[in-house]
């Protein structure tokens, strides 16, 4: 039985992070593939805000050896909005969480700011607020987000998909696997579990796990409209994580959509003075 300190920790762990994906996410990578995905790239750049959502949905399936096995569901929706310049963002992110028949609903609210030499973030929960600081600079965060963009050497561009909920669109295509995978999700899969230590990340055959990865471009501003992203071989993951535990994990579905609703200049995100004062360390 997971703590209820342990289970609040992990929470507050995946909202940030959340953040810090939708963050690389919008800083990603006519016409030619390479062309449309390096213009949107540029254009990106350019724009003082991002606003979006996000919608996640995991099943699966875990089974131990004495043959009793466990069905977890898990829905979040998130809704965040980054300024650029500072680096800051906002979001309210709402998790459903189903196991055993029953399921916990839990709302976040949390102001992730980037400072010089960290990036610390602020979420609140159940009347009290948690802080959680992650020792990466800003340009380390931009160097990971290079690292995580799209290739624009493998994109491809479906000339046949030209719509998308009813919006025109350039549809741009890639697949991310091997170590792409470790910096996109490896610090997740990490704060999800009681392991503080990254070589059970390092253990993992990450060539096993790819992400499909589905880029819906308006064509006349070439910013990006909406992401697809489904996760493939995450039951890999699952099974070096728990392995001391000798489980099966099975993966149904890991699949996510950022569906981005404005570019123009929003309010300066600040973390409220009260925030700061009530906040404990995690």
């Amino acid at each position: 039985m997971i703590r209820r300190c342990d289970e609040k920790r992990r929470i507050t762990i995946i909202s940030l992070l959340l953040v810090l994906m939708l963050l690389v996410s919008g800083c990603s990578g006519a016409k030619s593939p390479k062309q449309i995905a390096e213009k949107m790239t540029t254009e990106l750049e350019k724009t003082p805000c991002t606003k979006m959502t996000m919608d996640m949905e995991t099943k699966m399936t875990m089974s131990a050896e004495n043959g009793t096995s466990m069905d977890i569901g898990m829905d979040i929706s998130n809704e965040t909005t980054l300024n650029y310049d500072p680096i800051a963002t906002y979001s309210i992110m709402n998790m459903s969480m189903t196991t055993l028949g029953q399921t916990v609903d839990m709302k976040t609210e949390t102001y992730t700011i980037a400072n010089e030499d960290n990036i610390v973030s602020y979420t609140g929960m159940d009347g009290t607020w948690y802080k959680v600081a992650v020792e990466s600079s800003i340009e380390e965060l931009t160097a990971q987000a290079s690292e995580i963009n799209l290739d624009t050497e493998t994109i491809a561009l479906d000339k046949e998909v030209t719509e998308w909920e009813g919006n025109k669109v350039l549809c741009l295509k890639d697949t991310i696997t091997g170590d792409k995978m470790l910096d996109l999700i490896g610090t997740t899969l990490q704060g999800m579990t009681d392991s503080s230590s990254a070589e059970v990340m390092q253990d993992i055959d990450w060539s096993q796990i790819s992400c499909d990865l589905i880029i819906y471009v308006n064509p006349e501003t070439y910013l990006p409209i909406a992401e697809e992203i489904n996760i493939s071989g995450m039951e890999k993951a699952m099974e070096t994580i728990f392995s001391s535990l000798n489980v099966d994990v099975n993966i149904d579905t890991y699949k996510a959509t950022i569906k981005y609703t404005s570019f123009d200049e929003q309010e300066k995100i600040e973390v409220p003075a009260d925030v700061i004062e009530k906040a404990s360390d995690l």
